[in-house]
């Protein structure tokens, strides 16, 4: 790739500087107690009704108080204000423990902290994954970071809990949930952490005005290469082209630490025709913003290492390929960085002839991967009868199942999934989409298509979903009889004589995660099943922690190493022993839902 200052003579920097000059994540040695400033100043105040004018003089100063000797001495001695008035001084707001979710808005208790030592705390909120497929898991983390408690008391020098929170929505990608937090500390000093944060996600949205607004004000003394660059940007935005070029010639300086793409942007900006780039070196939505501001055409080499939100970024540019947007809108999506109404959008923009739409549905051999799975959404979108549209998303479902990509799949077919409600003539449709609402997290709607199965299995004509009822709560945990369980697993070993162990174990472990038990019978029946269905083993020391902190009722403590332990592997089948011992945990704490759900997640990637 050719850039028009990449001739010019360079300084090398030091590999740290480098790191340190390209690093988003705030460390978690190096973080400090951080108040920020609400996102939106107050709404001013409604003018109120004023006096009507006297003849005499209004006095605009304070009256001089006459007080008694004793009031006086009191006030000398702090004690009192003028007038005898008793002072109390307020404690500041403690921003550690500021939140948006109280018990009704799903928090997990104000007391969720309450006898977890500061220290692990910190250290645990450093070790939360930051890609997440299981949608329970991310919900749970959400809630997590998000509930208002009162933070573990300091008892020595340490980072301070809030941009540890935030930055750990940020990586994750839950931008939303990362601006309302920082919008609920109480005012203070600007973070530059929390600050790149915030013109990161504005960055990300394309809100050039909102991140010029930010970059020119509060952020306007920091000077590392990443606020040089934002400047620049928002002075050519600005038409202030003078200052922006020659503030690009003094980052060229300093090109280790600044993509070449960054400079084909700035020249794009300055009118001239944009050269084709052939990848990234470093990728962040500043650039995302600015090549798409200059209609910088991308190729389709993905960067290095991307995080899911800026795989988002990548899904949203206009001047991406249809082939790099629809990539890094399925992993997105996946970590729930994108909704699954932004990847419908993003399949609409491939364009298919109305006959390989229809061959998509009915034919029978079809190349799986991103563009098999835009054309089943596209030909599902593109039908107004429920039954029409359930036929696409249910072969794109079943062949998820065949190809093992299910939660990636149901990512992408949730959006026009939801569209179809339970009836009685799709009976047919209700297992694949059960199993697809599931897997996406949309959990409620998922119930819906069960109940509906439970009512139409009377007949035999389709197959019954009885164990996802019972381990989503459909049904009540007295319906989990010995009778009914040997039931379920006769007609499992006549569908499926060769893997019908391994379900029947799966599923039975799960009941036993979820305190309903299971006849000592039933589990010699499958005691010699395979032992992948096991899967990986967590680490000792996660699991001797998990277990300390729920047996002493620990909240917090259980919720987050819970969320450690699933990891990047959510409830997947290599996952499942994990998922087991976080799902007894969780119902050990009484988070019964969150349990459930992440039990139903590993029984559809399970196959069950």
């Amino acid at each position: 790739m050719t850039v028009s200052r990449a001739d010019r003579r360079i300084s090398l920097f030091p590999a740290l500087l480098f790191a340190g000059l390209i690093c988003v994540s705030p460390s978690p040695a190096a973080a400090q107690d951080v108040q920020t400033a609400p996102l939106d100043p107050p709404a001013a105040a409604a003018p109120q009704p004023q006096p009507a004018q006297s003849a005499a003089p209004i006095r605009l100063g304070p009256r001089r108080l006459i007080q008694s000797p004793a009031q006086k001495e009191a006030e000398k001695s702090g004690q009192t204000g003028p007038g005898g008035v008793e002072i109390e001084t307020l404690e500041s707001v403690d921003a550690d423990s500021v939140g948006t979710l109280g018990d009704l808005e799903g928090g997990l208790g104000a007391a969720m902290w309450g006898g977890s030592d500061r220290a692990l705390v910190v250290r645990l909120l450093t070790l939360l994954p930051r890609t997440m497929p299981s949608p329970a898991q991310r919900d749970l983390t959400r809630r997590l970071l998000l509930t208002r408690a009162e933070a573990p008391p300091r008892t020595a020098p340490g980072p301070a809990m809030l941009p540890l929170r935030v930055n750990a929505l940020y990586a994750m990608g839950d931008y939303d949930s990362a601006m309302t937090l920082m919008g609920a500390a109480p005012p203070g000093n600007p973070d530059e952490q929390l600050l790149r944060i915030r013109a990161e996600i504005l960055f990300h949205r394309h809100d050039v005005k909102g991140a010029c607004a930010l970059v020119q004000g509060d952020a306007q003394d920091f000077k590392d290469a990443y606020w040089q660059q934002a400047q620049a940007y928002c002075l050519a935005v600005n038409g202030k082209a003078a200052q922006a070029v020659l503030l690009s010639d003094i980052l060229a300086e300093r090109a280790q630490s600044v993509d070449p793409a960054f400079f084909v942007g700035m020249d794009a900006l300055s009118g001239a025709q944009p050269e084709a780039l052939e990848g990234f070196k470093f990728f962040n939505a500043l650039l995302a913003s600015l090549l798409r501001t200059g209609k910088v055409p991308l190729s389709e080499n993905p960067p290095p290492q991307p995080a899911a939100g800026d795989l988002a970024a990548l899904a949203l540019s206009p001047n991406a390929p249809v082939s790099l947007r629809m990539a890094s809108g399925e992993i997105a999506a996946l970590n729930g960085a994108l909704k699954p109404s932004g990847l419908a959008d993003i399949y609409r923009v491939e364009k298919f002839e109305a006959a390989a739409l229809s061959e998509a549905v009915s034919g029978s051999d079809m190349e799986w991967g991103a563009r098999a799975r835009a054309m089943l959404i596209q030909a599902a979108m593109a039908q107004s009868v429920p039954a029409a549209r359930a036929e696409a998303l249910q072969r794109a479902i079943e062949l998820a199942r065949i190809q093992g990509d299910l939660a990636l799949t149901a990512q992408a077919v949730s959006y026009p999934l939801r569209g179809i409600r339970p009836a009685p003539e799709l009976a047919w449709f209700a297992p694949s989409a059960a199993r697809g609402l599931a897997a996406s997290g949309a959990f409620a709607p998922a119930n819906d298509w069960i109940r509906l199965n439970q009512r139409q299995t009377q007949t035999g004509e389709t197959e019954s979903l009885w164990h996802l009822a019972v381990l989503s709560g459909v049904l009540p945990q007295e319906a989990v009889t010995e009778e009914a369980l040997r039931k379920w697993q006769e007609a499992r070993q006549a569908a499926n004589p060769d893997g019908f162990a391994v379900q029947a174990r799966v599923f039975y472990a799960l009941l036993h995660a979820l305190g309903i038990p299971v006849p000592g019978a039933l589990w010699s029946d499958v005691v010699d099943a395979d032992r992948t269905a096991a899967g990986l083993l967590p680490p000792g020391a996660i699991r001797a922690l998990l277990s300390d902190a729920t047996a002493a009722g620990r909240v917090g403590e259980t919720v987050a190493l819970s969320l450690i332990m699933l990891g990047e592997e959510g409830a997947s089948r290599v996952n499942f022993a994990a998922a087991e011992q976080v799902i007894a945990a969780l119902s050990g704490i009484g988070q019964k839902d969150a349990a459930r759900q992440i039990a139903l997640e590993a029984a559809v990637a399970a196959g069950l």
